[in-house]
């Protein structure tokens, strides 16, 4: 058995004395992929709850546990966004985070081009939550860093408080959230066999500085030529209605992308490198490899994700 194999091993049995003394046989590499996977284990809803317990008791071992200045930051990340698909993201970053939510009228304004649109909103967002002092959510993430969160207030809680949007264009128009599933069938015939652009946005505020960072991500998404059949199939399931375009480029049983040459977490509405870039602008170094525990949860090899770093935010 090697040393990577025992770790995992050693994690289910929750024993904090072996979790340690496994970690410390692995590589730099390694911590960072495992950290990264354990976060994602933790923060995901469908995992089994013995898997979810296991990766926190491993997190919350010493070794593990990320520093409350890690990267040279006070606390950590506040997520506002009620998207699973965003909560599965946020936890590559490799730092603390918890998630609350935000509510504004996301219409598009008269003559609004996506990128605009994207961008106007997700500054909305932030500004909301920041605003109104949005407590977090009482559900712990990412090593139980933060006892419980139902009464703190954002300004004495997160270094950085994080919000985005995501909009899905074609031919310059904007295709939101389907409000039935003949929406749904509409937007999801006009996408196929064809490409068309993915925007998100994402807003960064240190809130104990006031520093603002804010991002723009844009993907070309070709779509496959699917059947009637399938994209019946697809809408049946539901899948479609609550997101931007009808679709999710991630469905196993769907599959609506075919040879993505872009970035892929943009597509799933949380761009990692333009965050990770943004993180940089306000002084936040992630301490994990992000573009290598992106690909590996996503599965994909990202060809852009070094020319993202090395631009400059906006």
């Amino acid at each position: 058995m090697d040393d990577l194999e025992r770790f995992w091993w050693n994690i289910l049995s929750e024993d904090s004395a072996l979790i340690k003394e496994a970690w410390s046989t692995l590589t730099a590499e390694e911590r960072d992929a495992v950290t990264a996977h354990l976060r994602s284990m933790q923060a995901d809803p469908d995992r089994h709850p013995d898997q979810r317990r296991a990766a926190r008791a491993a997190l919350s071992t010493p070794s593990l546990s990320p520093s409350r200045k890690a990267g040279g930051m006070q606390g950590g990340v506040l997520l506002a966004s009620g998207s699973p698909r965003r909560r599965e993201l946020i936890a590559l970053l490799g730092l603390p985070f918890d998630l609350t939510s935000t509510h504004v009228d996301e219409t598009p304004h008269p003559g609004e081009d996506p990128a605009s649109m994207v961008t106007r909103l997700s500054r909305e967002k932030a500004l909301f939550a920041r605003a109104t002092q949005i407590a977090p959510s009482p559900t712990r993430f990412a090593s139980g860093v933060y006892e419980d969160a139902r009464t703190t207030q954002l300004s004495s809680y997160p270094t950085i408080l994080l919000t985005a949007d995501t909009t899905v264009s074609l031919d310059g128009e904007i295709l939101g959230k389907p409000a039935d599933a003949a929406a749904a069938r509409s937007m999801l015939a006009r996408l196929r066999g064809r490409s068309h652009q993915v925007f998100t946005a994402v807003t960064l505020i240190d809130t104990a500085t006031g520093q603002e960072v804010t991002d723009l991500g844009v993907t070309d998404v070709p779509m496959r030529d699917y059947s009637d059949a399938e994209m019946e199939a697809y809408i049946a399931t539901g899948d479609p209605f609550d997101k931007a375009g009808s679709y999710a480029i991630q469905h196993d049983g769907f599959n609506p992308v075919t040879r993505l040459r872009g970035c892929y977490a943009n597509v799933v509405g949380l761009p990692l490198c333009h965050i990770t870039r943004s993180l940089r602008a306000l002084g936040v170094e992630p301490p994990v490899d992000v573009p290598t525990a992106c690909q590996a949860h996503l599965n994909y090899e990202c060809p852009v994700f070094a020319a993202i770093l090395k631009r400059e935010t906006p």
